[in-house]
């Protein structure tokens, strides 16, 4: 409806619909969605997940084999960790929680593994999981 207002007063006021109104009318849908894809995809995620794939890696393939299973929230990267879980090479990262939610990525260059994840023993009621690229998944899980 906006769109069909702002076309009418676009020609009302110049008779014509010039190459600049064009542009300008062609880019709010274009906005849209472009928005839509970021909230609907894990695309934010994994921007920051590949900024910060170095220093992420490195804590990850650390020669700590049981990491602090508490941080005082840690920023690694360009993440805010607040607890790390270790199962063999897969290391997850929860750098996002809210009552009863837990969000964060894995490093698993393994894969996942077939068994639960020490965080799914100890918090589980469901676990949802995404594959972002190569050897990261963000990890949604509630309790």
């Amino acid at each position: 409806m906006v769109a069909v207002l702002w076309v009418g007063a676009s020609l009302a006021d110049h008779g014509e619909f010039g190459r600049r109104e064009l542009r300008v009318w062609v880019s709010v849908p274009l906005i849209g969605v472009a928005a839509l894809i970021t909230a609907a995809t894990p695309l934010p995620l994994a921007v920051r997940t590949l900024m910060s794939t170095g220093a992420l890696r490195a804590y990850a393939e650390g020669h700590d084999p049981n990491p602090p299973h508490y941080l005082n929230a840690k920023w690694i990267g360009a993440f805010h960790v607040k607890k790390v879980w270790r199962n063999g090479t897969a290391v997850a990262f929860a750098t996002d929680g809210q009552p009863f939610i837990t969000r964060g990525v894995i490093y698993a260059p393994d894969g996942l593994p077939s068994a639960p994840l020490p965080m799914e023993v100890e918090e589980l009621l469901w676990a949802r999981y995404t594959h972002l690229y190569g050897p990261w998944y963000q990890f949604e899980m509630g309790d």
